[in-house]
């Protein structure tokens, strides 16, 4: 039971000012600058902050949880992904209509085909 209780995602994103975002998870509320998410990624109905200290459930869907950090960097690379864009290291082409971005942490995340021209253009990709 007190493993259900600790799972259950209870969280809030709130912009405090252009450097600062506070995460509520449970009873605790995480204050990070926002150059410490790395990504953002959907689960179902909620969403899932990564930072460079850890993982956060956030009970709101993707689309919402991106309106909110579109405003600190945040930019979507994938139907359920958004990275951080001053995280941004390299693209990596992969074939014919399969790019890849590598963060500066060494995670990487796939583009999806539609956010591709978007991607490329911003951060100056052929």
């Amino acid at each position: 039971m007190k493993d259900a209780l600790e799972r259950r995602p209870q969280a809030c994103i709130l912009i405090l000012d252009e450097l600062r975002v506070a995460i509520r998870h449970g009873a605790t509320t995480t204050i990070v600058d926002h150059d410490e998410i790395v990504l953002a990624k959907s689960e179902r109905n909620m969403t899932r902050i990564v930072t460079m200290d850890g993982e956060y459930r956030v009970r709101e869907p993707f689309h919402a949880a991106l309106a909110r950090l579109a405003s600190v960097g945040m930019t979507q690379v994938h139907r359920c992904a958004a990275v951080n864009s001053r995280r941004v290291r390299q693209l990596v082409g992969r074939g014919q209509h399969r790019l890849l971005i590598l963060l500066n942490d060494g995670r990487s995340v796939v583009v999806g085909r539609n956010y591709q021209p978007r991607v490329k253009r911003q951060f100056g990709g052929s």
